[in-house]
């Protein structure tokens, strides 16, 4: 990893990622919402992906993660806000409960019902 230590991650499925991915809806239909899953170092890949896209602003969640965590993973939205090619929104993410699906924490978080 650029920013630490390398230190290996659950894995989700792949088709249980594409899943979880497609249930995210903004809260207004209006807006264009495009999905991409890409799997590789998360800040590289975000970074390579705004450059090749060429995308106006890059909206990431934040875990707010502290202390010896930190500096052994590193911080994914610290990278990107430091290399980034456009402008970096960061989010702060609710904790998602063990056996929880991300989208329902989301949901939480947005006051809207979970899928």
């Amino acid at each position: 990893a650029p920013d630490g230590i390398a230190v290996p991650f659950p894995v989700e499925e792949p088709t249980v990622a594409r899943t979880n991915l497609e249930q995210l809806q903004p809260a207004d239909p209006t807006i264009a919402v495009e999905r991409h899953l890409i799997e590789g170092d998360a800040a590289s890949e975000i970074l390579k992906f705004a450059e090749d896209k060429k995308v106006d602003l890059i909206v990431m969640g934040t875990h707010g993660s502290t202390g010896l965590t930190r500096l052994l993973v590193g911080s994914v939205a610290e990278s990107v806000l430091r290399k980034a090619p456009c402008p970096v929104l960061t989010v702060p993410v609710p904790a998602v409960a063990a056996g929880e699906p991300p989208t329902a924490a989301l949901a939480r978080a947005s006051g809207r019902p979970g899928r």
